[in-house]
């Protein structure tokens, strides 16, 4: 087991790291929840940096080095941001040293209900990202507390609320065309098509592609 980080020294001293090529990042986090482990998870790959902070086997609390990741892009791609609540969000972080959910409430998205389900899913969107790579480091730290300033929230590691959503897209879909649902057409090469909650229907051929970001459906 991860020593114990000691008091008032680095909290990753006593890490340990394993290989993501020869332990998926899924079969690490499914072994976590089933032990309880408490503590911290950092993934790192190239230049990505990711942490994940638990307790009693529970993701609770993420934070990501990558650009990519921030916050209210992330939001604002998703349409779970409205474009002015974007604009005074990257308002408030070019002030600089603002904590970016600080920026979300100053943006305008106070209700914590709201806010918590946009924490949830942005850190449960970072994690499928994540549960994908096929290489990296896993560094694992047992008893590191989550850090001030990243905001406790609880994250589904299957992102199964993303999953419930993604049926639920398809399900319109079937009702609003059903014909062409029982024989779909091929798509060439990749097309995506973008329901209210701001999923898509990925398609190469006639496959249905998993569900992912207006980014990478871009890309």
């Amino acid at each position: 087991a991860p020593a114990q980080p000691a008091a008032g020294g680095d909290p990753w001293a006593g890490s340990s790291a394993v290989s993501i090529a020869n332990k998926p990042v899924k079969a690490l986090i499914d072994d976590l929840e089933k032990n309880g482990f408490s503590g911290a998870v950092r993934f790192e790959r190239g230049g990505d940096s990711v942490e994940f902070y638990f307790e009693g086997g529970q993701a609770i609390g993420a934070r990501s080095a990558c650009e990519r990741h921030d916050l209210g892009a992330m939001l604002a791609q998703a349409g779970r941001l409205t474009p002015q609540k974007h604009e005074g969000y990257r308002a408030v972080m070019a002030e600089g040293g603002v904590n970016p959910v600080v920026a979300l409430r100053r943006a305008g998205l106070a209700d914590r209900a709201e806010l918590a389900r946009a924490l949830s899913w942005h850190g449960a969107t970072i994690l499928a990202e994540v549960t994908r790579w096929t290489d990296g480091t896993a560094r694992i730290g047992a008893g590191i507390p989550v850090p001030p300033g990243v905001a406790k929230v609880r994250i589904k590691a299957e992102t199964r609320g993303v999953k419930a959503d993604w049926r639920a897209t398809i399900a319109d879909a079937s009702t609003k065309s059903r014909s062409a649902m029982s024989a779909p057409r091929r798509f060439s090469p990749v097309e995506a098509a973008r329901n209210e909650k701001g999923l898509f229907l990925a398609f190469e051929g006639a496959r249905l592609l998993q569900p992912t970001d207006a980014r990478l459906v871009q890309g």
